[in-house]
């Protein structure tokens, strides 16, 4: 406009008014009538136009009214008309926060922070970048849910490239601040300031408008001290605000994913599935065509769940790639009892929990009755005539009625334990529970009975021990003065020979340890097995068979005892005032044990 759009008042007739500025107006400033309208010039304050000319611009503001208190949208020049677009929408606020769009958020940052930002203007719209060298010089693994077409999206935006990451896109600049100086125009439109104003007002400040979940990795990047670029877009054409990226996935479904590898057996947590910047769910979106139809859409259905194998960054899980409830999570050593740690969902596999392994299991068996012992078995050794204790037990209460008995033999770990495994009820712990009634326990030195060290707890035998025989010795006693009447005494029978005796028949062992075999045996024969073994007679431990099952009664012994020629011989002493006379004779019949 000029001078001569200004005519005389004699000269305005037919002419339309037409509000300019009469000063620079800051952007993001409320506009006042003075702003348009000066009393010193008053109507010549206003452009007078043929209305022809003014018809032809409909944007033009002609009513003073729809001027005064609207908020700039960007710094205005003098002498220049008002648009619509000159405004902030009407209730917008002055300052920083009325030139943040609606659904933004305003974020300050260092113009040396970014290269390039501050060389835009208000409106500008542009996208920032980082770069990661790490990640993209480290080797990368494929991700499932790019493999399979899916689309990587972060704030409902795609994520690029490795070695890159998006921080912002679509965002807005809004200002840039020094001290007082503010300008919507570029840095290049604040002042010149002295070297003393500059360090004392600080760097300038730039002032963008950001999605609110774009704060948070901003704010990371910035802490870390990465290099971030500026990517500006195109200021020819329409606007189309956030178009590029939301578009792309429009029509697509989402899909959670994780956001890390997981190692097999493993519950899947929230930082699973999150992604390790903004902690919102790690999703991918895929076009209805590449779908699986087994996929899993929702993260509840995948929180708190198994994974039944190793599992890689950006996978997309089926119902196949989690453990069942009655999995194991990790490794199970035999004879150890389950507990809810132990299985993928203890809930739905409540029935194993106390339960005790009957082998080493690894991580990923799924459980059932075959790989558990019975209730009533061993989860340990026990030993013979011992009692039995409740943490002896798989299950001590379904086998409750076990419990205080006796074990009649050695239970090994693992084996089941039934009657024939038992004392009678009534019968008492340790050695004297073992020894069968009407029997005695005696205690001998394995080294000095030959056989018995291989013998096992329950097996019958018979002693047989080897005396040597002297019959002539039982003469010398008797003195010089003996005379013989009655039988003959071969010569043969009072040689010396040795004599085998039957010590004890039926004999049971009741317990053996390293050096000492505890028998039992008729209180009888204790005081012959006793002599034998403290003169050190020859002893030996003569096994019997014994039935299928090893519970028959043992039959009687046929072993005899040897005869001894000194017992036929009867001794009669004589005594006539001083005189003694010994007469010797033999029996008729040989004597019989």
């Amino acid at each position: 406009m000029d001078a001569q759009q200004i005519p005389g008042q004699r000269e305005r007739a037919g002419l339309v008014k037409v509000p300019r500025s009469q000063k620079a107006i800051s952007a993001l400033t409320k506009v006042t009538r003075e702003d348009f309208h000066t009393l010193e010039l008053g109507d010549d304050s206003y452009y007078w136009m043929e209305p022809a000319r003014v018809a032809a611009h409909p944007e033009w503001i002609l009513d003073p009214g729809e001027i005064v208190g609207r908020v700039m949208s960007h710094q205005k020049a003098p002498d220049l008309v008002f648009t619509k677009t000159d405004f902030l929408p009407e209730g917008s606020r002055t300052g920083l926060s009325g030139g943040v769009p609606e659904n933004k958020q305003g974020f300050f940052v260092e113009s040396s922070k970014i290269p390039g930002l501050g060389l835009l203007k208000m409106g500008d719209r542009f996208d920032l970048l980082a770069g990661l060298p790490e990640e993209a010089q480290g080797e990368q693994e494929a991700e499932f849910g790019l493999l399979a077409g899916g689309v990587k999206v972060r704030g409902g935006k795609p994520i690029p490239v490795s070695g890159v990451r998006l921080l912002v896109q679509d965002a807005q600049m809004v200002a840039i601040t020094r001290g007082r100086d503010m300008t919507t125009q570029g840095v290049m439109n604040l002042p010149e300031s002295s070297i003393r104003s500059r360090s004392q007002d600080g760097a300038a400040q730039i002032t963008i408008a950001i999605d609110a979940e774009e704060a948070v990795p901003l704010t990371q990047a910035l802490a870390a001290g990465r290099m971030i670029h500026c990517v500006a877009k195109s200021g020819r054409g329409p606007t189309k605000t956030g178009a590029s990226g939301r578009a792309k996935i429009a029509g697509m479904i989402p899909f959670p994913a994780t956001s890390r590898a997981v190692k097999a057996f493993t519950r899947l947590t929230a930082e699973d599935l999150a992604d390790p910047d903004t902690g919102e769910l790690r999703t991918y979106f895929f076009p209805p065509d590449k779908i699986q139809e087994a996929w899993i859409g929702s993260v509840t259905d995948l929180i708190g769940r198994v994974v039944a194998r190793d599992i890689s960054a950006g996978f997309i899980f089926s119902p196949g790639d989690l453990a069942t409830g009655d999995a194991l999570i990790k490794d199970v050593k035999k004879f150890q009892r389950l507990t809810s740690d132990d299985l993928a969902d203890p809930k739905s596999a409540s029935q194993f929990i106390g339960r005790v392994a009957a082998a080493d299991f690894e991580a990923g068996t799924v459980v059932n009755e075959l790989h558990l012992l019975a209730p009533n078995a061993a989860v340990m050794a026990i030993k013979a005539y011992q009692r039995i204790e409740p943490n002896h037990l798989a299950d001590p209460i379904s086998a409750k009625k076990l419990i205080g008995r006796v074990v009649s033999m050695d239970v090994v770990s693992g084996s089941a334990i039934d009657d024939s495994d038992l004392l009678p009820p009534d019968a008492a712990s340790g050695i004297s529970g073992g020894t069968p009634p009407g029997r005695m326990a005696i205690s001998v030195d394995m080294a000095k009975v030959e056989g018995v060290s291989r013998l096992n707890r329950g097996d019958h035998f018979d002693l047989l021990a080897t005396f040597p025989l002297k019959p002539g010795d039982a003469f010398t006693v008797l003195g010089t003065s003996v005379q013989f009447s009655g039988g003959v005494i071969s010569q043969a029978e009072l040689k010396d020979r040795a004599r085998n005796e039957l010590l004890a028949e039926g004999v049971v062992v009741v317990d053996v340890d390293e050096t000492t075999a505890t028998i039992a045996v008729r209180p009888n024969e204790v005081p012959r097995i006793t002599k034998a073994l403290t003169l050190g007679i020859s002893v030996f431990a003569l096994a019997r068979s014994r039935q299928s099952g090893g519970a028959a009664k043992p039959k009687t012994s046929t072993l005899k005892s040897d005869p001894n020629p000194v017992d036929r011989i009867r001794v009669i002493e004589e005594i006539v005032g001083d005189r003694r006379k010994v007469r010797v004779f033999a029996t008729d019949k040989k004597p019989t044990d």
